[in-house]
């Protein structure tokens, strides 16, 4: 589950965690991710977590204070994360370079439809060549970049079908020649926290 992959996280460093939900809406993947920590043991003093949204669709959220008004650039700079996670990306948009672009941001997590899906863009979130203009993946010098989930490579939860969920990890990032964003792989989405 996404509780006990960020547990993992936080156990490998000696301060806490900063983890950043953004496009968040309400604020209530954050609200149960919380809780699903407590019941794990952990505080805000080993997994401190914020979930910001731009406020572009309006939503209330779930409970007052629950979400910062914030845009996820502005976000990245105010609370500098170690962990971004971030659920169905508006089509057509794609944070992923502003995340791995970030001093502070060790990894971050999307949840949502990969390739055809309605999430991000499906080269520059997903690596996924969807019109076939950026060649094969096998092209370059083979560093690939995205790695799904913890060592196990599980990401936490079920699949879903046409959804995933992918981990990119920054130091991993940077691709081949020609070969663009990092193909992550894919956890499963639809999990509880």
């Amino acid at each position: 589950s996404l509780a006990i992959w960020f547990a993992g996280l936080a156990g490998r460093r000696p301060a806490p965690l900063r983890v950043l939900e953004v496009g968040a809406g309400d604020g209530r993947l954050t609200l149960h991710l919380r809780a699903a920590l407590r019941r794990r043991g952990l505080s805000s003093r080993e997994v401190q977590l914020v979930a910001t949204d731009s406020g572009a669709r309006e939503l209330a959220a779930c409970e007052p204070g629950a979400v910062e008004a914030r845009d996820y650039r502005s976000a990245l700079l105010e609370h500098a994360p170690h962990a971004v996670l971030c659920s169905w990306m508006p089509l057509g948009e794609d944070w992923t370079a502003a995340f791995r672009s970030s001093e502070s941001v060790e990894t971050y997590l999307l949840l949502g439809e990969v390739d055809d899906g309605c999430c991000g863009r499906p080269w520059e979130t997903w690596g996924y060549d969807a019109d076939g203009t950026h060649g094969s993946e096998s092209e370059g010098d083979g560093e690939s970049g995205g790695e799904s989930g913890d060592e196990s490579g599980d990401a936490g939860g079920g699949e879903g079908e046409g959804e995933g969920g992918s981990v990119g990890r920054k130091r991993q990032c940077g691709g081949g020649r020609g070969a663009g964003p990092p193909r992550p792989g894919g956890g499963g989405a639809g999990a509880e926290p």
